[in-house]
């Protein structure tokens, strides 16, 4: 009975465990918001600036972060603060990737009323 109780169990936590396959965030954008997070240029060593768009109807945006990880545990993270370059878009121009592999890059924009949310973009990046 306990074994089929863990043959059970195993599978929930395995699937419970896993990010969300669409690359969908945590804390999603206000209704009417449309939120699009791309890099400028192909995923490759070295920097590759990161580019967030706002569009729609948000609030003021008081910050935006952008944060690059591995998808295994022990790496170290890529952080980079996002500049408004025009009104609905931030950059930051110095992302770098130090290595190949598979990727999540995270923006998390935070408005001026306290409130943030995310976007999450799954990268391949290539080791040349």
């Amino acid at each position: 009975m306990k074994r089929l109780a863990i043959l059970l169990f195993v599978p929930v936590l395995l699937v419970a465990c896993r990010p969300p396959a669409d690359g969908a965030a945590a804390r999603t954008a206000p209704p009417g918001v449309t939120v699009e997070l791309s890099l400028e240029g192909p995923a490759r060593i070295g920097t590759v600036p990161v580019r967030l768009e706002l569009s729609g109807t948000p609030a003021p945006v008081s910050r935006v972060s952008f944060t690059g990880d591995m998808t295994h545990a022990g790496m170290v993270p890529v952080i980079a603060e996002g500049v408004e370059t025009e009104p609905g878009s931030w950059r930051a121009a110095d992302f770098a990737f130090h290595m190949g592999g598979d990727w999540f890059v995270l923006a998390e924009v935070t408005l001026e009323d306290g409130t943030t949310f995310e976007s999450t973009l799954p990268v391949n990046v290539s080791g040349n």
